[in-house]
C-alpha cells in the first residue's frame, strides 16, 4: 500500500498506545500498564491465527490520556488518522531478540476498513 513507511522505507515508530494482552511477570514489556486485562491466547494447533473479537485494551501512559474525554478524542484520532498509528506485535521470542530494545516481530500503519 502506499503509506510512509513504503515511500521512506522507514519502520513505524513512536510509543504505545493502547495494549490489548500480555504477561503481567516482572521484566517483560509493560509500556507503563500496570497490569494487563488479560493474558494473550495461544492459536489451537493447525490455525493460522488467533482472533479474540471481544479483547479489551488499556491506554498506556504514554499516550497521555487519562480521563474518558481524553480516550475518546485518541480513538476519534486513531480513525480519522489512522496512517498517524501502527500496530506492532511482540512475542516472547521478539522480546528476547531485540532485548534491551522492544521492535517487535510485526509492525504495520493502520488503515481504514
Amino acid at each position: 500500500g502506499e503509506t510512509p513507511q513504503t515511500r521512506t522505507a522507514e519502520l513505524c515508530g513512536g510509543g504505545a498506545v493502547v495494549n490489548f494482552c500480555g504477561d503481567n511477570s516482572p521484566g517483560l514489556l509493560s509500556n507503563g500498564v500496570d497490569t494487563y486485562p488479560e493474558p494473550c491466547t495461544m492459536a489451537a494447533r493447525g490455525e493460522f491465527f488467533a482472533s479474540i473479537a471481544e479483547m479489551v485494551g488499556v491506554v498506556a501512559p504514554a499516550a497521555g490520556a487519562s480521563t474518558p474525554a481524553e480516550v475518546e478524542a485518541l480513538v476519534r484520532d486513531m480513525d480519522a488518522n489512522p496512517d498517524s498509528y501502527f500496530f506492532n506485535i511482540h512475542t516472547v521470542a521478539s522480546f528476547t531478540h531485540w532485548y534491551p530494545g522492544h521492535r517487535g516481530m510485526c509492525r504495520g500503519p493502520l488503515q481504514r476498513s
